[in-house]
């Protein structure tokens, strides 16, 4: 799966000035993952046999994606990462060996592995980061 380096980058937070490593790896073994990034909404309520069960087991696929995209403020305690640990430590329990979830950073996806020695690291690129752009509403 590719993630564009322009969202590797961006999730690191870098400032400008800053020298970010981005690396490419490999998996060394078929992996399990769960794609929250996929999950979508009921586009018809005919198209389940239970759709009450279909629509709360969607709702909170949805708000693991939604808790797992939040931007985190780096400057603000540790305690506002501790929901999406639980959750992640929870998809793990299951059996699964990571998760993707859409970036609030950046156009493509994030993945997070748990076990590192399933991946190789293939490739090291260094980047200068010379510009941040900033757009608000």
């Amino acid at each position: 799966m590719l993630i564009r380096i322009e969202t590797a980058l961006s999730e690191v937070r870098p400032w400008k000035g800053s020298e970010v490593t981005v690396a490419t790896v490999r998996n060394n073994q078929d992996l399990t993952l769960i794609d929250l990034s996929k999950v979508k909404p009921i586009m018809s309520p005919f198209q389940f046999d239970d759709i009450m069960s279909e629509i709360r087991n969607r709702n909170l696929l949805l708000k693991l994606q939604e808790i797992l995209s939040r931007p985190v403020d780096p400057n603000k305690s540790e305690l506002e990462y501790i929901p999406s640990q639980y959750l992640t430590e929870f998809i793990k329990s299951l059996g699964y060996d990571g998760v993707i979830f859409k970036s609030s950073l950046g156009k493509s996806n994030n993945i997070v592995i748990f076990n590192q020695s399933k991946t190789t690291i293939t490739e090291l690129n260094y980047y200068d980061v010379t510009n941040i752009e900033v757009s608000f509403d």
